[in-house]
């Protein structure tokens, strides 16, 4: 007695039949095709929600560290002469996420009326990844030169909330 075929056998047989055996250049061009409009849709939108989330971190940092400057300027009346590890969670100064040259953490300097370092952007030469002046209580964070001079300088000011109108040293990134 012979066994009634299963659906599998059936559906293969469909397929064997039909002269189908896998998909066409143009099924599978389309396929690409929505694939490649979706990731244009979605690439965009994950990178500007990356740099979005690491300008809040540094602004976070930025305030973090300057709300204990201010804690000690309210207690004290007068603004720190350093910033102290122990003040924070940890014993850790907040990280400075555009730090990738592991440059000390803070540069302390006191000079009345400056509100903003020479040098603003991050890199090997600089003498912190934040800036403190111990003589007002500002602190900034330095960050990584962008696309243009421009976009590195709003960058700066929004990080900071500040209104430096010009970097000191600037250079345009790598390409690699």
């Amino acid at each position: 007695m012979i066994s009634p075929p299963t659906q599998r056998s059936r559906t293969a047989q469909l397929c064997l039949s039909s002269g189908r055996r896998g998909f066409t250049l143009v099924e599978v061009l389309i396929v690409v095709v929505i694939i490649g409009i979706l990731a244009s849709i979605l690439v965009p939108r994950y990178t500007d929600s990356r740099e979005e989330a690491a300008k809040s971190s540094l602004t976070m940092s930025v305030a973090v560290i300057k709300s204990q400057v201010d804690l000690r300027f309210h207690t004290t009346g007068s603004w720190p002469a350093t910033i102290e590890a122990d003040w924070f969670a940890g014993n850790h100064l907040p990280k400075n996420i555009e730090d990738d040259f592991d440059l000390p953490e803070i540069e302390v300097v006191s000079v009345a009326g400056k509100i903003d370092p020479d040098e603003k952007v991050i890199d090997g030469d600089a003498a912190g990844a934040f800036w403190y002046n111990a003589a007002n209580g500002i602190v900034r964070a330095r960050v990584q030169s962008r696309a243009s001079e421009g976009e590195t300088l709003v960058y700066y000011n929004d990080v900071n909330k500040a209104s430096a109108t010009d970097l000191g040293n600037y250079e345009l990134p790598d390409a690699s």
